[in-house]
């Protein structure tokens, strides 16, 4: 309850022999930035992230794969060098990232709307790559990310798959 920031990277994951299974992350209430990379792996009995609810910083990647069914305990965090998450969730309800360098979304099945995430973030991304999110067919909250990102804009695998081209011309989404 004690730790405060990581100054590496910081890894939980379930594949590890020695690791139990865990429903609560409580005893890393108190931490508030990992100046590295920040990951959670397959823990299938973790369902929110409530524990980490004063983490404001991730200056590394934040990893997030598995069974979490709620981002909610991440309102606090505001910088993420790069965001790869591979959740099954149907929003970013309770993200509030302001600066994050590089956007990595992938097989978030039930995920049909980006518009928490995409209207929080107030600095330039390079790099976006959405992928294998079936339910995801309006990408308008990005387009103001996409007029000022440096990278590539790569969607595949969605209800919907807008070029970079498409975005910038007002295709966001599907024409009705």
């Amino acid at each position: 309850e004690n730790l405060t920031w990581v100054g590496g990277k910081f890894v939980i994951n379930r594949t590890s022999r020695n690791l139990p299974n865990l429903s609560s992350i409580e005893g890393l209430s108190s931490l508030s930035s990992v100046h590295g990379d920040f990951e959670i792996i397959n823990m299938p009995e973790l369902q929110d992230l409530k524990s980490i609810s004063n983490l404001g910083t991730v200056l590394g990647t934040l990893h997030l794969t598995g069974d979490i069914l709620s981002l909610e305990g991440l309102e606090n965090l505001r910088a993420v060098g790069n965001f790869n998450i591979s959740l099954d969730i149907a929003s970013f309800k309770g993200l509030n990232i302001k600066n994050i360098k590089n956007i990595e979304i992938s097989s978030c099945h039930q995920l049909n709307d980006l518009s928490v995430l995409g209207s929080s973030i107030e600095s330039d991304v390079n790099d976006i790559t959405i992928q294998n999110c079936k339910s995801l067919y309006d990408f308008s909250s990005f387009v103001p990310i996409v007029e000022t990102m440096t990278g590539n804009w790569v969607v595949n695998g969605c209800g919907y798959n807008p070029t970079k081209y498409q975005m910038l011309n007002g295709e966001s989404k599907p024409q009705e």
